[in-house]
């Protein structure tokens, strides 16, 4: 299982546009809102990161609206899904 953050801000629509479109693909995720973690902000602004949202996940990490990010994600899950499936059933 992916551990998937989105860090967002309110009002962001790149934010909304975002969480929609991981709902949508059914890509599960935590969000924690920057403005109630101002040192995350501060880092992810050392790291170059300026727009929200800033995604995070265990391999990837990047900000604002993504789409082709999304469909990625999207994707890499499905198939350690089908991975993790047919181990289950070969354990069998």
């Amino acid at each position: 299982m992916i551990d998937v953050t989105v860090y967002s801000t309110p009002n962001c629509p790149q934010c909304l546009t975002t969480k929609r479109m991981m709902d949508k693909k059914g890509i599960k995720y935590s969000e924690v809102n920057l403005t109630e973690h101002p040192e995350k902000l501060a880092e992810f602004m050392e790291q170059g990161y300026t727009q929200a949202p800033i995604v995070t996940t265990d391999i990837k990490i990047w900000s604002g609206f993504r789409f082709e990010k999304i469909e990625s994600l999207a994707k890499h899950i499905a198939s350690d899904r089908v991975r993790q499936t047919d181990g289950a059933i070969s354990a069998a």
